[in-house]
């Protein structure tokens, strides 16, 4: 199957339409009116020409074909088939200019493949619904094929099938094209074929609805009526004044009310339909109330503030040498780490100033005012310049930074070099005024992980119920508080690091997928607040994510009940080919689980959400990934990129930099005490030649901007 197609033609076709596509492993395309999804086959060993016709079709069916029972028209289906199809068809090749070529083509094709089943048939001999259908799919495509008229009642008829525009319309026609069958009835019976008008017949340039074309179409043979009828979509009922003759089309059976055509229309699309193909399933984002799953800055204050008091309160009524260490420690390291910070902070500032000024200078333009410079004019002989100047400097962006951290019990050893980070790169937020939201994102709340999780929609990824964003940090926080609330987070990381049963957090697994779906709702909420023309966001993590899960909504007896039936993406639907949409933007994504294993689907799972974040916030993504050397041969495959250019890149530098996997960037850094800046001395001993205390120093001044990466990359990204 063309996927290709899928995602660009298709998705253009639809661009306007409130419709949904979902290929599915069935026999036949449906359409769901109450849904708006149009089912669709997984169609193989076919031209893209023909899939787009094919697709065009069924989507001209979803489009405009109303939701009304084809039993109680009046009229037999096959007639009702043939003519609404030339309607929809011709309404799509307007609506869509980019289908004709595909339609004529397409046409062409499964005529040449002798589709409509006529290479053995005369022409003249077929009934007239028959040929009406082969002239609106085949003769105005195929000039090889002449479709014959004999009358020109019948070339009126056929003119008010390319002119039909409502669906009633298409009802009309079909109640006198049935008269009009039944009045030549016994003539045909017996002068069909041997007295043909030759002026007439041999007019294959009709004119119709404004195509000129030259009629031709090509026949196919029959299936069963019922077969044809499952092929449209979904039809509602209506009652109308045509059931009058819905008995007597019943009754006599006659072949001039049945077209083979069109049941070889139906037959045959069968025979494309790949009976090997994997079956799609369709993923969709949690419909959850966000709010439910974030801790705002204001209770992670308070409940980090509840955690000193009752720790002050202990230490005055138990007098805990123990805990009165921990609390000095806090507050003499902390105040010594703002001290060592502000030479960090004061250079990345600076930094970020001579980039955001080389950045205007190289955008500005100097242009002339029409207004006479007079000390140049003396020179107006031998120069035309002689114009006062003004120089135009374009307002850059504004930015602000939205970052997620890894909360995750493999996070213990990096969590103090993660949260220094944070805070110098906090501070120089502050610093320069840009706007900055930081969430740490964690599982660990006290809650049945799946009991009191309902989907709303089948194969819907669930949220658990332990999932949680904590922000850290906020914008919001008052000048006069913004020492205090560093503090704050300065106390949570050393409670963590410490394992301190005093402290409220834990360190659990790792939700990056969830904290990707959820952040478009913290994004929108972030643009929306502070007015920013751009926003940065940054995932910061030591391992892969959390496997996604799927829920499907059943049924129970009563009706009054759902339950849940869970899927791992990972572990499951090894045989199918897994599709990401979000109905609410239309955005869709086919294949999202691509891999061999369970550890590369689970890459590109991940991959296919920040694909997707991007696409509905169009935010600039940065990810870094604190790795272990054996890690870096999985990220390195699942990049897809030259094995050995990273692994040199890793031996010399213990990190390297892809842009692959979703993000603008990825920032692959060694997990180590060295992230923490542990490591940061030189080490020179007595004695030591030039060269080695040389090779000491560069060593300390690598490890010194090893641990600015992360500030310096933002700085260089929003400058």
């Amino acid at each position: 199957m063309p996927t290709t197609q899928v995602k660009s033609n298709l998705a253009k076709l639809l661009a306007t339409e409130n419709l949904t596509v979902e290929h599915r492993k069935v026999s036949t395309a449906s359409f769901n009116v109450e849904t708006r999804v149009l089912y669709l086959p997984i169609w193989e060993e076919i031209s893209n020409d023909v899939y787009d016709l094919l697709v065009g079709h069924e989507v001209g069916h979803a489009i405009y074909t109303p939701n009304w029972d084809f039993h109680n028209t009046g009229v037999p289906q096959s007639f009702v088939n043939v003519v609404e199809d030339a309607r929809i068809e011709r309404k799509m090749k307007i609506k869509y200019p980019g289908l004709v070529k595909s339609f004529f083509a397409g046409y062409k094709e499964l005529n040449s493949r002798d589709f409509f089943e006529i290479n053995e048939i005369d022409l003249n001999e077929m009934n007239f619904i028959d040929r009406i259908n082969l002239y609106f799919k085949i003769g105005l495509h195929d000039v090889s094929t002449l479709i014959p008229f004999h009358n020109d009642e019948e070339h009126r008829l056929v003119r008010r099938v390319g002119e039909t525009d409502t669906f009633e319309e298409v009802l009309d026609l079909c109640k006198d094209i049935v008269e009009y069958v039944e009045s030549n009835k016994e003539k045909e019976e017996t002068n069909f074929g041997n007295e043909i008008d030759p002026s007439i017949s041999g007019d294959p340039t009709m004119q119709v609805s404004g195509e000129d074309k030259e009629e031709d179409k090509n026949e196919d043979e029959t299936e069963s009526k019922s077969e044809v009828e499952n092929e449209r979509p979904n039809i509602g009922q209506d009652e109308t004044d045509y059931e009058d003759y819905e008995d007597q089309f019943e009754d006599n059976g006659d072949d001039e009310f049945e077209s083979r055509t069109d049941e070889a229309w139906g037959r045959n699309q069968k025979q494309l339909i790949s009976n090997d193909g994997k079956d799609h399933v369709y993923i969709s984002p949690p419909s959850v109330n966000w709010d439910d799953y974030i801790q705002n800055v204001d209770e992670f204050s308070k409940i980090i503030e509840g955690m000193l008091s009752s720790i002050e309160m202990d230490i005055k009524v138990t007098d805990i040498p123990y805990m009165k260490e921990c609390v000095e420690e806090w507050n003499s390291s902390f105040t010594q780490f703002k001290l060592d910070s502000k030479k960090a902070v004061s250079y990345l500032v600076k930094e970020f100033e001579m980039k955001k000024k080389a950045s205007e200078y190289s955008r500005e333009q100097v242009n002339k005012t029409g207004v006479i410079n007079t000390n140049k004019l003396f020179s107006y002989k031998w120069t035309d310049d002689i114009f006062l100047k003004k120089t135009v400097v374009p307002t850059g962006k504004n930015h602000g930074l939205i970052m997620y951290i890894d909360w995750s019990g493999s996070m213990h050893e990096n969590i103090e070099g993660a949260v220094k980070q944070l805070i110098n790169l906090i501070s120089f937020c502050k610093k320069v005024s840009i706007p900055c939201q930081v969430f740490a994102f964690t599982d660990t709340r006290h809650y049945d992980v799946y009991e009191k999780y309902e989907v709303k929609l089948d194969n819907e990824i669930v949220v658990p119920n332990n999932f949680q964003l904590v922000e850290l940090y906020s914008s919001k926080i008052k000048h006069s508080d913004f020492d205090r609330h560093l503090f704050r987070i300065w106390v949570l990381m050393k409670s963590l690091v410490r394992r301190s049963h005093y402290c409220p957090y834990s360190l659990g697994s790792t939700p990056l997928n969830e904290s990707i779906l959820a952040a478009p709702y913290i994004f929108k909420k972030f643009k929306s607040v502070h007015k920013v023309d751009k926003v940065n966001t940054v995932f910061l993590t030591d391992g892969e994510s959390n496997y996604p899960v799927i829920g499907r909504r059943k049924d129970l007896e009563d009706q009054e009940r759902s339950y849940l039936s869970r899927k791992s993406l990972a572990y499951n639907y090894y045989e199918s080919v897994m599709c990401f949409k979000d109905p609410k933007s239309g955005y869709s994504m086919i294949d999202i689980g691509k891999g061999t294993n369970w550890q590369s689907r689970g890459y590109a799972i991940t991959t296919a959400f920040i694909k997707y974040y991007k696409w509905i916030t169009g935010s600039n993504v940065i990810g870094f990934r604190l790795s272990q050397p054996t890690d870096i041969k999985h990220i390195i495959r699942a990049t897809n990129k030259n094995d050995n250019t990273y692994r040199r890149e890793w031996s010399k530098n213990k990190h390297f930099i892809i842009d692959c996997l979703g993000y603008d960037e990825l920032y692959v850094l060694e997990s180590s005490s060295d992230f923490n800046g542990e490591k940061a001395v030189i080490q020179a001993e007595n004695g030591a030649t030039k060269s080695k205390i040389r090779n000491q120093f560069k060593k300390y001044m690598k490890t010194k901007m090893f641990n600015k990466i992360i500030l310096s990359k933002f700085v260089a990204q929003i400058a």
